[in-house]
């Protein structure tokens, strides 16, 4: 399933995106410069989502990170 929430958005045009389910939740991670464009398409993602069987769509504020790092 993490691999077709990660192809929904690229295809919307969120090239290097990382999807993580936690529960029933999606914590979605992009480039930050992406982040006005994540926000105007928001709310058809989110309905697309939720349609999906998730509960909840995040996004993640410190944006895509290629090496995770422990805080």
């Amino acid at each position: 399933m993490i691999e077709q929430l990660e192809l929904y958005l690229q295809t919307l045009g969120f090239k290097k995106c990382r999807v993580c389910v936690v529960e029933n939740m999606v914590v979605i991670e992009i480039l930050k410069y992406n982040f006005p464009a994540f926000l105007e398409k928001a709310d058809d993602m989110v309905h697309e989502i939720k349609s999906m069987g998730y509960d909840r769509v995040v996004l993640d504020l410190e944006g895509y990170r290629t090496q995770k790092t422990e805080d």
